[in-house]
């Protein structure tokens, strides 16, 4: 349903014309396989032909103002994506799973600070390619002459289909699916940007530190917290005055929060070579894969496996660690 969940909300937001009784497919695993996260057997909803989607022939002016989610819905009924959506959309869980992931993808997907970075780069990379092929195939007796203007039209017409997209289609999507909450915005923010955090069904970049989008209040948003090694996930901390322990909860709000993950650095604890706060087998496994070469050591890791302190990670080293197992099986902070 996840796959559903994208694939319909792709469709919709960037206004596909030529979609919802063809150009259809998809595709599963025959053989299901627990250790390839494709091949859980369920069907995956493929994407494609998606030219006619910015209006590229000028029969909807402007086409960011088009409330493709309604016309989807009215117009396809009868369509095999177009019944199972309406059927789903009587689940309030779907109706929550949807909203969360539309509100995902236009906050996140398609932010047009991202979208424009990538028009950027797509337009200079195919340039003169494009110019080539109106000058040598012109469709009109004018287009060789003015393969130029053709082609920068035509950047500016997708650039600013996402530059405006976003209100019209977040607008539609409360309408449609009869929200009585108001946008909200929501800002995540690391006390460690290398720290990763989960909204909903995306992954943002925090390497700033933070991260804003826009949800409705109708539904909380899911949040999870991934600490690396050496660390271990202490709380969120909301604007609000609460506070959860939680490493993955929902949080509700009803205006502009901040949440933040908040992490703790484990104390040096000698013999915990993985970093997970305590000492046990699988800090004697990596050790001894360290020894014979099978893997590096980080600065921190090969600080608490030098249990000998002699500044060198050797057999020595792998005899204390086991000795200390045997007397103590595990050691925790």
């Amino acid at each position: 349903m996840q796959s559903f969940t994208d694939y319909v909300s792709a469709e919709i937001y960037f206004n596909n014309m030529d979609w919802g009784c063809n150009n259809m497919s998809m595709w599963k695993s025959s053989v299901p396989d627990s250790s390839n996260p494709y091949a859980d057997g369920k069907w995956h909803f493929i994407l494609f032909d998606t030219e006619y989607c910015q209006d590229p022939y000028n029969k909807i002016n402007p086409p960011e103002e088009r409330d493709s989610l309604n016309e989807f819905l009215k117009n396809n009924s009868d369509s095999f994506v177009g019944c199972l959506m309406k059927s789903v959309m009587e689940n309030e869980d779907f109706r929550e799973q949807f909203c969360r992931t539309f509100m995902d993808m236009a906050n996140n997907n398609f932010d047009y600070l991202r979208v424009s970075r990538i028009i950027d780069k797509f337009s200079a990379e195919y340039h003169d390619a494009i110019i080539d092929t109106y000058k040598r195939f012109p469709s009109k007796t004018s287009d060789e002459d003015n393969a130029e203007k053709i082609f920068s039209d035509a950047v500016d017409s997708v650039n600013n289909f996402y530059k405006n997209r976003y209100p019209n289609i977040v607008k539609a999507l409360k309408n449609n699916f009869f929200l009585k909450g108001s946008l909200a915005n929501i800002t995540i923010k690391n006390n460690d940007p290398m720290r990763k955090v989960t909204i909903n069904t995306i992954t943002p970049d925090l390497s700033s530190g933070s991260w804003s989008g826009n949800y409705y209040t109708d539904f909380p948003v899911s949040v999870s917290a991934k600490p690396e090694s050496g660390y271990k996930f202490s709380h969120w901390e909301v604007s609000d005055g609460s506070m959860d322990e939680s490493e993955s909860t929902s949080i509700s709000f009803t205006s502009d929060i901040t949440i933040t993950a908040v992490y703790e650095k484990f104390e040096n604890l000698m013999g915990d070579v993985n970093l997970d706060g305590s000492v046990g087998m699988a800090d004697l496994v990596l050790l001894q894969n360290h020894i014979l070469c099978r893997t590096v050591l980080s600065v921190d890791q090969a600080a608490n496996a030098d249990l000998c302190g002699d500044g060198v990670i050797d057999s020595y080293d792998q005899v204390l660690l086991r000795k200390l197992l045997i007397n103590q099986p595990q050691t925790s902070h």
